[in-house]
Protein backbone atom coordinates (compact mmCIF):
# COMPACT_ATOMS: atom_id res chain seq x y z
CA UNK A 1 0.00 0.00 0.00
CA UNK A 2 1.27 3.51 -0.89
CA UNK A 3 1.46 6.10 1.67
CA UNK A 4 -0.50 9.22 1.76
CA UNK A 5 1.28 11.91 -0.22
CA UNK A 6 0.31 15.98 0.05
CA UNK A 7 0.82 16.85 -3.66
CA UNK A 8 1.35 20.23 -4.91
CA UNK A 9 0.48 20.13 -8.83
CA UNK A 10 0.88 23.36 -10.93
CA UNK A 11 -0.30 24.49 -14.46
CA UNK A 12 -0.66 27.18 -16.86
CA UNK A 13 -4.14 25.72 -17.95
CA UNK A 14 -6.88 25.19 -16.24
CA UNK A 15 -10.61 25.26 -16.52
CA UNK A 16 -12.13 26.96 -17.47
CA UNK A 17 -9.31 26.78 -20.04
CA UNK A 18 -9.53 24.09 -22.91
CA UNK A 19 -6.21 22.25 -23.84
CA UNK A 20 -5.35 18.97 -23.11
CA UNK A 21 -3.38 20.41 -19.46
CA UNK A 22 -7.16 21.53 -18.91
CA UNK A 23 -8.57 17.81 -19.04
CA UNK A 24 -5.04 15.98 -17.61
CA UNK A 25 -4.75 17.91 -14.39
CA UNK A 26 -8.35 18.22 -12.63
CA UNK A 27 -8.74 14.45 -13.41
CA UNK A 28 -5.31 13.68 -12.31
CA UNK A 29 -6.07 15.48 -8.74
CA UNK A 30 -9.22 14.30 -8.34
CA UNK A 31 -7.73 10.52 -9.04
CA UNK A 32 -5.23 11.06 -6.71
CA UNK A 33 -7.48 12.42 -3.92
CA UNK A 34 -9.41 9.21 -4.56
CA UNK A 35 -6.47 7.36 -3.53
CA UNK A 36 -5.95 8.94 -0.47
CA UNK A 37 -3.24 11.89 -1.28
CA UNK A 38 -4.15 15.41 -0.34
CA UNK A 39 -3.80 17.70 -3.50
CA UNK A 40 -3.41 21.53 -3.99
CA UNK A 41 -3.45 22.72 -7.48
CA UNK A 42 -2.35 26.30 -8.47
CA UNK A 43 -3.08 27.76 -11.58
CA UNK A 44 -2.74 31.06 -14.24
CA UNK A 45 -6.58 32.07 -15.04
CA UNK A 46 -8.23 35.17 -16.88
CA UNK A 47 -9.05 38.00 -14.67
CA UNK A 48 -12.61 36.43 -14.72
CA UNK A 49 -13.18 32.69 -14.87
CA UNK A 50 -16.23 30.21 -13.84
CA UNK A 51 -15.87 28.67 -10.63
CA UNK A 52 -16.09 24.99 -9.74
CA UNK A 53 -16.64 22.43 -7.53
CA UNK A 54 -13.61 20.16 -7.22
CA UNK A 55 -12.29 17.34 -4.65
CA UNK A 56 -8.68 19.53 -4.00
CA UNK A 57 -8.13 22.98 -3.48
CA UNK A 58 -7.29 24.94 -6.51
CA UNK A 59 -5.51 28.68 -6.01
CA UNK A 60 -5.54 30.96 -9.09
CA UNK A 61 -3.05 33.63 -10.70
CA UNK A 62 -4.41 36.30 -13.16
CA UNK A 63 -2.49 35.70 -15.81
CA UNK A 64 -3.15 38.95 -17.17
CA UNK A 65 -0.82 40.82 -14.59
CA UNK A 66 2.94 42.20 -15.82
CA UNK A 67 4.64 39.36 -17.06
CA UNK A 68 7.70 39.83 -14.80
CA UNK A 69 5.70 40.19 -11.86
CA UNK A 70 3.78 37.48 -12.85
CA UNK A 71 6.63 34.93 -13.13
CA UNK A 72 7.91 36.42 -9.48
CA UNK A 73 4.48 35.99 -7.87
CA UNK A 74 4.10 32.44 -9.27
CA UNK A 75 7.30 31.56 -8.00
CA UNK A 76 6.54 32.85 -4.40
CA UNK A 77 3.37 30.93 -4.63
CA UNK A 78 4.66 27.93 -5.54
CA UNK A 79 7.28 28.17 -2.77
CA UNK A 80 4.42 28.50 -0.73
CA UNK A 81 2.36 26.01 -1.02
CA UNK A 82 5.28 23.74 -1.62
CA UNK A 83 5.90 24.25 1.54
CA UNK A 84 2.72 22.46 2.93
CA UNK A 85 3.53 19.86 -0.03
CA UNK A 86 5.40 17.07 0.23
CA UNK A 87 6.37 17.58 -3.62
CA UNK A 88 5.74 19.27 -6.51
CA UNK A 89 4.60 18.30 -9.71
CA UNK A 90 4.95 20.48 -12.63
CA UNK A 91 2.69 20.03 -15.55
CA UNK A 92 3.65 23.33 -17.67
CA UNK A 93 4.84 26.58 -15.32
CA UNK A 94 8.37 24.63 -15.60
CA UNK A 95 10.55 27.48 -14.38
CA UNK A 96 8.18 29.16 -11.80
CA UNK A 97 7.68 24.98 -10.16
CA UNK A 98 11.25 24.43 -10.28
CA UNK A 99 12.51 27.70 -8.26
CA UNK A 100 9.62 27.64 -5.94
CA UNK A 101 9.98 23.92 -5.05
CA UNK A 102 14.14 24.45 -5.00
CA UNK A 103 13.13 27.41 -2.71
CA UNK A 104 10.69 25.37 -0.50
CA UNK A 105 13.50 22.45 -0.79
CA UNK A 106 10.68 19.79 -1.66
CA UNK A 107 11.62 17.23 -4.61
CA UNK A 108 9.66 17.94 -8.23
CA UNK A 109 9.02 16.29 -10.82
CA UNK A 110 7.46 17.78 -14.40
CA UNK A 111 5.56 16.03 -17.07
CA UNK A 112 6.97 17.77 -20.40
CA UNK A 113 4.28 17.81 -22.97
CA UNK A 114 5.89 19.80 -26.03
CA UNK A 115 9.01 21.66 -26.44
CA UNK A 116 8.75 25.08 -24.77
CA UNK A 117 11.35 26.74 -26.94
CA UNK A 118 10.12 25.54 -30.34
CA UNK A 119 7.11 26.50 -29.49
CA UNK A 120 8.30 30.26 -28.26
CA UNK A 121 10.15 30.49 -31.34
CA UNK A 122 7.49 29.89 -33.77
CA UNK A 123 4.77 32.58 -32.11
CA UNK A 124 8.08 35.12 -32.22
CA UNK A 125 8.31 34.39 -35.71
CA UNK A 126 12.05 33.48 -35.03
CA UNK A 127 11.89 30.00 -36.49
CA UNK A 128 9.07 28.70 -39.21
CA UNK A 129 10.16 24.87 -39.43
CA UNK A 130 9.23 22.06 -37.58
CA UNK A 131 10.02 20.98 -34.34
CA UNK A 132 12.01 18.02 -35.40
CA UNK A 133 13.91 20.36 -37.65
CA UNK A 134 14.14 22.30 -34.60
CA UNK A 135 16.33 19.82 -32.46
CA UNK A 136 19.06 19.83 -35.13
CA UNK A 137 18.87 23.32 -37.04
CA UNK A 138 22.05 25.48 -36.06
CA UNK A 139 20.99 28.44 -34.44
CA UNK A 140 22.02 31.74 -33.58
CA UNK A 141 22.29 33.81 -30.17
CA UNK A 142 18.08 34.13 -29.36
CA UNK A 143 17.70 30.53 -30.15
CA UNK A 144 20.65 28.88 -27.73
CA UNK A 145 19.19 31.62 -25.55
CA UNK A 146 15.35 30.14 -25.81
CA UNK A 147 17.32 25.87 -25.52
CA UNK A 148 19.37 27.50 -22.26
CA UNK A 149 16.03 28.78 -20.49
CA UNK A 150 14.42 25.64 -21.42
CA UNK A 151 17.01 23.29 -20.13
CA UNK A 152 17.71 25.37 -17.40
CA UNK A 153 14.26 24.35 -15.96
CA UNK A 154 14.77 21.09 -15.71
CA UNK A 155 18.14 20.48 -14.51
CA UNK A 156 18.77 19.04 -11.52
CA UNK A 157 14.64 17.87 -11.07
CA UNK A 158 14.16 15.06 -9.39
CA UNK A 159 12.61 13.13 -12.29
CA UNK A 160 10.62 13.83 -15.58
CA UNK A 161 8.02 11.91 -17.37
CA UNK A 162 6.38 12.15 -20.79
CA UNK A 163 3.46 11.00 -22.50
CA UNK A 164 5.04 9.26 -25.56
CA UNK A 165 7.96 7.75 -26.53
CA UNK A 166 8.22 10.53 -29.28
CA UNK A 167 8.87 13.22 -26.65
CA UNK A 168 10.61 10.79 -24.75
CA UNK A 169 13.35 10.77 -27.34
CA UNK A 170 12.85 15.01 -27.87
CA UNK A 171 13.76 15.44 -24.08
CA UNK A 172 17.04 13.10 -24.35
CA UNK A 173 17.88 15.03 -27.61
CA UNK A 174 18.44 18.03 -25.26
CA UNK A 175 21.16 16.41 -22.81
CA UNK A 176 18.54 14.67 -20.22
CA UNK A 177 20.18 11.30 -19.13
CA UNK A 178 17.68 8.44 -20.57
CA UNK A 179 17.37 7.20 -16.73
CA UNK A 180 15.83 10.18 -15.57
CA UNK A 181 12.87 10.23 -18.54
CA UNK A 182 9.79 8.01 -17.73
CA UNK A 183 7.12 7.93 -20.27
CA UNK A 184 3.45 7.70 -19.04
CA UNK A 185 1.21 7.81 -21.41
CA UNK A 186 -1.99 9.86 -21.33
CA UNK A 187 -5.02 8.63 -21.00
CA UNK A 188 -8.89 9.74 -20.85
CA UNK A 189 -10.70 9.25 -17.59
CA UNK A 190 -14.16 8.77 -19.66
CA UNK A 191 -16.60 5.66 -20.17
CA UNK A 192 -16.17 4.61 -23.58
CA UNK A 193 -18.85 4.91 -25.48
CA UNK A 194 -20.72 2.29 -28.12
CA UNK A 195 -19.97 3.46 -31.35
CA UNK A 196 -22.38 4.44 -33.60
CA UNK A 197 -23.84 3.52 -37.08
CA UNK A 198 -21.87 4.81 -40.15
CA UNK A 199 -23.41 7.85 -42.12
CA UNK A 200 -24.97 6.63 -45.00
CA UNK A 201 -23.81 8.08 -48.81
CA UNK A 202 -26.28 10.75 -49.11
CA UNK A 203 -26.41 12.21 -45.53
CA UNK A 204 -24.21 15.22 -44.60
CA UNK A 205 -20.86 14.88 -42.79
CA UNK A 206 -19.96 16.62 -39.51
CA UNK A 207 -15.98 17.25 -38.80
CA UNK A 208 -14.99 17.91 -35.87
CA UNK A 209 -11.21 19.74 -35.19
CA UNK A 210 -10.62 20.65 -31.38
CA UNK A 211 -7.06 22.56 -31.13
CA UNK A 212 -5.36 25.99 -30.30
CA UNK A 213 -5.92 27.75 -33.20
CA UNK A 214 -2.35 28.39 -34.05
CA UNK A 215 -0.64 27.91 -37.49
CA UNK A 216 0.64 24.57 -36.71
CA UNK A 217 -2.62 23.20 -36.28
CA UNK A 218 -3.73 23.12 -39.92
CA UNK A 219 -7.21 24.66 -39.30
CA UNK A 220 -7.05 26.40 -42.67
CA UNK A 221 -6.05 23.78 -44.78
CA UNK A 222 -8.69 21.90 -43.52
CA UNK A 223 -10.98 24.69 -44.03
CA UNK A 224 -10.25 25.47 -48.10
CA UNK A 225 -10.44 21.47 -48.08
CA UNK A 226 -14.28 21.89 -47.97
CA UNK A 227 -14.81 23.43 -51.13
CA UNK A 228 -13.81 19.70 -52.46
CA UNK A 229 -16.52 17.97 -50.35
CA UNK A 230 -19.85 19.56 -50.37
CA UNK A 231 -21.49 17.18 -47.54
CA UNK A 232 -18.92 18.54 -45.20
CA UNK A 233 -19.53 20.74 -42.53
CA UNK A 234 -17.26 21.69 -39.84
CA UNK A 235 -16.71 22.66 -36.31
CA UNK A 236 -14.00 24.01 -34.54
CA UNK A 237 -13.58 24.03 -30.83
CA UNK A 238 -10.61 26.26 -29.33
CA UNK A 239 -9.23 29.73 -29.68
CA UNK A 240 -6.15 31.35 -30.68
CA UNK A 241 -4.35 34.37 -32.07
CA UNK A 242 -5.52 32.77 -35.53
CA UNK A 243 -9.52 32.56 -34.71
CA UNK A 244 -9.95 36.05 -36.61
CA UNK A 245 -7.97 35.10 -39.61
CA UNK A 246 -10.17 32.11 -39.83
CA UNK A 247 -12.87 33.39 -40.04
CA UNK A 248 -12.09 35.93 -42.84
CA UNK A 249 -11.46 33.01 -45.25
CA UNK A 250 -14.11 31.21 -43.85
CA UNK A 251 -16.64 34.18 -45.54
CA UNK A 252 -13.88 34.58 -48.25
CA UNK A 253 -14.42 31.29 -49.32
CA UNK A 254 -18.66 31.25 -49.16
CA UNK A 255 -18.49 29.06 -46.10
CA UNK A 256 -20.46 30.61 -43.49
CA UNK A 257 -23.35 28.24 -43.61
CA UNK A 258 -20.54 25.59 -43.40
CA UNK A 259 -18.37 25.89 -40.20
CA UNK A 260 -19.26 26.74 -37.07
CA UNK A 261 -16.59 28.09 -34.66
CA UNK A 262 -17.01 27.59 -30.81
CA UNK A 263 -14.88 29.08 -29.68
CA UNK A 264 -13.38 28.36 -25.84
CA UNK A 265 -15.85 25.69 -24.69
CA UNK A 266 -15.61 23.23 -21.64
CA UNK A 267 -14.99 19.70 -21.31
CA UNK A 268 -18.19 18.86 -21.58
CA UNK A 269 -19.19 20.81 -25.02
CA UNK A 270 -16.18 19.20 -26.54
CA UNK A 271 -17.69 15.65 -25.26
CA UNK A 272 -20.85 16.88 -26.53
CA UNK A 273 -19.78 17.79 -30.12
CA UNK A 274 -18.06 14.72 -30.32
CA UNK A 275 -20.65 12.58 -29.74
CA UNK A 276 -22.69 14.01 -32.66
CA UNK A 277 -20.25 14.57 -35.10
CA UNK A 278 -18.98 11.94 -37.59
CA UNK A 279 -15.48 12.31 -37.95
CA UNK A 280 -12.90 14.18 -35.93
CA UNK A 281 -9.79 15.61 -37.79
CA UNK A 282 -6.39 17.09 -35.88
CA UNK A 283 -4.24 18.20 -38.81
CA UNK A 284 -1.59 19.72 -36.27
CA UNK A 285 1.87 18.89 -37.67
CA UNK A 286 3.32 19.23 -33.95
CA UNK A 287 1.55 16.50 -31.13
CA UNK A 288 2.86 15.13 -28.29
CA UNK A 289 0.39 12.46 -27.65
CA UNK A 290 -2.90 14.70 -27.85
CA UNK A 291 -5.70 13.97 -25.61
CA UNK A 292 -8.44 14.99 -27.81
CA UNK A 293 -7.78 12.08 -30.29
CA UNK A 294 -8.02 9.92 -26.80
CA UNK A 295 -11.33 11.17 -26.07
CA UNK A 296 -12.12 11.18 -29.39
CA UNK A 297 -11.55 7.59 -30.18
CA UNK A 298 -13.02 6.44 -26.68
CA UNK A 299 -16.24 8.09 -28.07
CA UNK A 300 -16.49 5.86 -30.78
CA UNK A 301 -15.41 8.13 -33.68
CA UNK A 302 -13.41 7.42 -36.43
CA UNK A 303 -9.73 9.56 -36.15
CA UNK A 304 -7.87 11.47 -39.09
CA UNK A 305 -4.62 13.03 -37.83
CA UNK A 306 -1.16 13.45 -39.25
CA UNK A 307 1.99 11.05 -38.63
CA UNK A 308 3.11 13.84 -36.38
CA UNK A 309 4.81 13.95 -33.16
CA UNK A 310 3.34 10.82 -31.16
CA UNK A 311 0.19 10.27 -33.12
CA UNK A 312 1.31 7.34 -34.50
CA UNK A 313 1.75 5.19 -31.30
CA UNK A 314 -2.09 5.70 -30.82
CA UNK A 315 -3.90 6.11 -34.19
CA UNK A 316 -3.01 2.62 -36.04
CA UNK A 317 -2.77 3.51 -39.80
CA UNK A 318 -6.13 1.86 -41.43
CA UNK A 319 -6.56 0.03 -38.24
CA UNK A 320 -7.70 2.65 -35.59
CA UNK A 321 -7.71 5.65 -38.19
CA UNK A 322 -6.20 7.33 -40.84
CA UNK A 323 -2.51 8.94 -40.60
CA UNK A 324 -2.22 11.40 -42.76
CA UNK A 325 1.52 11.80 -44.37
CA UNK A 326 2.33 14.39 -47.26
CA UNK A 327 5.03 12.70 -48.27
CA UNK A 328 2.59 9.86 -49.75
CA UNK A 329 0.73 10.85 -52.42
CA UNK A 330 -2.38 8.21 -51.10
CA UNK A 331 -1.99 9.53 -47.55
CA UNK A 332 -2.54 13.49 -47.66
CA UNK A 333 -5.52 14.82 -45.64
CA UNK A 334 -7.83 15.03 -48.86
CA UNK A 335 -7.66 11.12 -49.93
CA UNK A 336 -8.44 10.75 -45.95
CA UNK A 337 -11.96 12.93 -46.24
CA UNK A 338 -12.36 11.06 -49.87
CA UNK A 339 -11.80 7.63 -48.59
CA UNK A 340 -14.24 7.82 -45.77
CA UNK A 341 -16.46 9.43 -47.82
CA UNK A 342 -16.22 7.02 -51.15
CA UNK A 343 -15.98 4.10 -48.31
CA UNK A 344 -18.51 4.30 -45.30
CA UNK A 345 -17.71 1.34 -44.51
CA UNK A 346 -14.18 2.39 -43.32
CA UNK A 347 -16.10 4.65 -40.79
CA UNK A 348 -17.34 1.74 -38.95
CA UNK A 349 -13.76 -0.19 -38.93
CA UNK A 350 -12.04 2.69 -37.74
CA UNK A 351 -14.29 3.51 -35.16
CA UNK A 352 -15.19 0.67 -33.81
CA UNK A 353 -11.39 -0.31 -33.65
CA UNK A 354 -10.44 2.91 -32.23
CA UNK A 355 -13.02 2.67 -29.50
CA UNK A 356 -11.34 -0.87 -28.36
CA UNK A 357 -8.22 0.25 -28.07
CA UNK A 358 -8.46 2.62 -25.21
CA UNK A 359 -10.09 0.47 -22.72
CA UNK A 360 -6.95 -2.16 -23.62
CA UNK A 361 -3.64 0.07 -23.87
CA UNK A 362 -4.63 3.83 -22.82
CA UNK A 363 -6.02 2.84 -19.29
CA UNK A 364 -6.89 5.99 -17.47
CA UNK A 365 -6.27 3.37 -13.76
CA UNK A 366 -2.59 2.59 -15.84
CA UNK A 367 -1.89 6.22 -16.23
CA UNK A 368 -2.93 6.92 -12.54
CA UNK A 369 -1.15 3.98 -10.85
CA UNK A 370 2.42 4.96 -12.81
CA UNK A 371 2.06 8.32 -11.86
CA UNK A 372 1.57 8.10 -8.30
CA UNK A 373 4.27 4.96 -8.29
CA UNK A 374 6.30 8.00 -9.56
CA UNK A 375 5.88 10.45 -7.19
CA UNK A 376 6.12 7.85 -4.37
CA UNK A 377 9.61 6.72 -5.29
CA UNK A 378 10.35 10.29 -5.46
CA UNK A 379 9.33 11.28 -1.87
CA UNK A 380 11.08 7.67 -0.86
CA UNK A 381 14.46 8.61 -1.91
Amino acid sequence: MLKPLKVLLTTGIFPPDSGGPAVYVPALAAALVGRGHQVRVLCLANAVFTTASYPFEVYRINRSVFLPWRILYTTYMVYKHAKWSQIVLANTLPQESKWGALLANRPIVHKIVGDYAWEMARNKGWFADTIDAYQTARKGRRLKALDFWRNLAFRNSNALFVPSLYLAQIVEGWGVTQKKVQIVYNAVPIAPQPPRPQPSNNEPVTLLTVCRLVPWKGVEELIRLLLKFERFSLVVAGDGPLLLVLKAIVAELGLDTRVRFLGNVSKEVVLKNMMEADIFVLNSSYEGLPHVVLEAMACGLPVICRDAGGCNEVVRHYETGFLVNDARPDCTLYEALNLLEQKPEMYFRFAAQAHAIIGSRFSYEAMVEQTERLLQKVCDN
